[in-house]
């Protein structure tokens, strides 16, 4: 048997096997099973996301909610950066022939490190290079008008390396050189309300000194309230956590302490006003940081808190409060950065927008190449790389493992109350590093060695997760 197929190009007629066109239908038969199959797990799909997305947060709402916000932030950055231009206005009125006086004391021990820090496993370096334009900035001599140099936060500028900088500049007295000294249009620096007043009285050893007993003792009373608000064992993951920030060279370096100053207070007063509204904290948070710091490690100051307020709140803290904080304090960061780029406009004649904007796209998407000495790949996956080199991998498996016995054992013994917490929520702040590190990508390869504490808040995350998966396998997991 034959069937006639129509040749169209010449209209004659060509035979073909009926065993050729029983494997097309049997062909286009499977084919449309499949389809039909692949249709059906879509829809499948479909309806287990909009599920999902009806039980974790309405997003109309989560965005209303951010909306409204919005006004109350923009107050709010506005209200703190004119609160700040007067703190800064105040601070530079000091008498600056002291502050040079014991800065000048302070030189020597600006290249000292302590012993105890050879023996840590994780930043090791030190970062004498910002202490040293921080101290630059504290000691260079003022003009007679004093607002004006509180708006300019004036620093040292040789050409040469900032410790160098500062010697010469505590030699020079030229302060209005343009060849001595530069205008920084891009940062707060609001730790000179801090250091100014301490450098009257004080040298930096001294200064020292105090920063490690304040640490201690902001560290002591979170370790404290954690333990007493929700769970000892909580306090032996915030502690692991602070082991891998390292504690001796954050108290050492005066960079280092701001963030971490910034998130032991953000921590201790979440813990004491567990029912505040968490979105305001956050935002002042996120305002403290950009007065207070360079670009450092700002993440731990977002998602170690975060995590407290997790445990704190538990399953009535939804994936949909994760993003309205991040929101409030990206907003209070940005805006009073942002803040500060407007006033060096208006009263300077430095189009410092224009600049800082450039500097920010830089930051986030340059190739420093050239800045760094090495040609390489600007890239996210270059990025992540670098952070997790400067990690001590082997060393965080085996703490994570004694971790784990640990929880295991004293869940055992003791029998903690266990806690419930939202699992989207407590991985979605995990992520957050990684996040950080694919957007801002030039800032995170150059110094990485610095912003690989940003994943202090992943370890933090992921303590807490093991601590929930160790004491809640007889609950429903959420």
């Amino acid at each position: 048997m034959r069937v006639k197929v129509f040749n169209l190009d010449n209209d004659t007629c060509r035979s073909t096997d009926i065993d050729n066109a029983i494997v097309r239908g049997k062909l286009c038969t499977y084919l449309k099973k499949t389809l039909i199959i692949v249709i059906k797990i879509i829809k499948l799909i479909e309806k287990r996301m909009y599920r999902m997305i009806l039980q974790r947060s309405d997003l109309k709402d989560l965005f209303l909610r951010i909306l409204r916000f919005s006004p109350y932030a923009f107050i709010s950055c506005f209200i703190s950066a004119f609160c700040a231009c007067l703190v800064m206005w105040a601070v530079y009125s000091l008498p600056i022939d002291k502050i040079r006086n014991n800065t000048q004391d302070s030189i020597v021990s600006l290249l000292q490190s302590p012993k105890a820090i050879e023996y840590t496993f994780t930043g090791k370096k030190l970062d004498v290079f910002t202490d040293s334009i921080m101290l630059g900035i504290a000691s260079i001599n003022i003009p007679e008008n004093s607002f004006l140099a509180s708006i300019e936060n004036r620093r040292p500028y040789f050409g040469l390396h900032p410790y160098y900088n500062l010697i010469f500049s505590l030699k020079s007295k030229n302060y209005l050189s343009a060849d001595r000294s530069r205008v920084d249009g891009r940062f707060w620096n609001g730790y000179l309300a801090l250091i100014k007043p301490l450098l009257v009285f004080l040298n930096l050893g001294q200064i020292r000194i105090i920063n490690y007993v304040c640490q201690i003792i902001l560290l002591l009373t979170a370790l404290f309230f954690i333990a007493k608000k929700i769970n000892f064992l909580y306090s032996i993951a915030f502690f692991i956590v602070i082991l891998f920030i390292n504690p001796i060279s954050a108290g050492w370096c005066l960079e280092y302490s701001i963030a971490y100053y910034i998130m032991l207070l953000a921590v201790i007063y979440l813990l004491l006003n567990n029912k505040t509204d968490e979105m305001r904290v956050f935002l002042f948070t996120g305002i403290a940081l950009a007065f207070f710091d360079f670009l450092v490690s700002p993440l731990i100051t977002l998602g170690i808190p975060l995590v407290v307020l997790i445990c704190l709140r538990q399953n009535m803290f939804k994936t949909a409060d994760v993003i309205s904080c991040c929101a409030a304090w990206f907003m209070g960061y940005a805006g009073m950065w942002f803040s500060r780029w407007v006033f060096i406009t208006i009263f300077t004649p430095i189009n410092a927008v224009q600049e800082c904007f450039q500097h920010l796209w830089y930051r986030l998407f340059g190739d420093g190449s050239a800045e760094i000495g090495k040609n390489i790949d600007f890239s996210p996956m270059v990025s992540l790389s670098s952070n997790l080199m400067q990690f001590p991998i082997k060393v965080f498996f085996v703490v994570m493992l004694l971790y784990v016995i640990c929880c295991y054992v004293v869940k055992k013994i003791n029998k903690y109350p266990s806690i419930t917490i939202n699992t989207a929520s407590i991985l979605s702040v995990a992520l957050l590093p990684f996040l950080w590190y694919i957007v801002v990508v030039n800032h995170s390869i150059i110094h990485s060695w610095i912003t690989y504490r940003n994943l202090s808040v992943t370890i933090f995350a992921l303590s807490v997760y093991i601590i929930k998966l160790i004491g809640n396998n007889k609950q429903k997991v959420s």
